[in-house]
C-alpha cells in the first residue's frame, strides 16, 4: 500500500468530515467504497477537482496545502451532509457505529 506524501493534508480530516474514520483495523471513507468516488471531486459548478483526485488515495481525499480552497470544501461537503437521505446516513453511523456503503 502506497500513502501521499508527507507534506500532503488529509482533506477528509481537515474538512473533519463524519464518513472518513480511523478505528481499529479500519480506516478510510465509510461513504464510498472507494473515496475516489466522493461527492467532493467535482466542484458545485461542475467542474472537475483534478488535482484533488490526482494526489488522493482509495481511503482519504489529500491534496498540497494552497492546492485547494479547503473553506469551500468545507461548505460543498456541508450541504451534501444537510440532504435527508446523508442525514439518515449519519443517524445510522451514530446508533450503530458505522455508514451505509454506497
Amino acid at each position: 500500500m502506497t500513502y501521499p506524501e508527507k507534506k500532503m493534508i488529509n482533506v477528509c480530516d481537515t474538512i473533519k468530515c463524519p464518513f472518513g474514520i480511523r478505528k481499529n483495523d479500519y480506516f478510510g471513507c465509510q461513504k464510498y467504497v472507494v473515496a475516489l468516488h466522493c461527492h467532493l471531486l467535482q466542484a458545485e459548478d461542475g467542474s472537475a477537482r483534478t488535482e484533488l483526485k490526482i494526489s488522493s488515495t482509495q481511503y482519504y481525499l489529500y491534496s498540497y496545502p494552497g492546492k485547494v480552497d479547503l473553506v469551500e470544501l468545507a461548505q460543498q461537503n456541508a450541504k451534501f451532509l444537510s440532504r435527508p437521505e446523508i442525514i439518515e446516513d449519519l443517524e445510522i453511523k451514530a446508533e450503530f457505529g458505522r455508514a451505509d456503503n454506497c
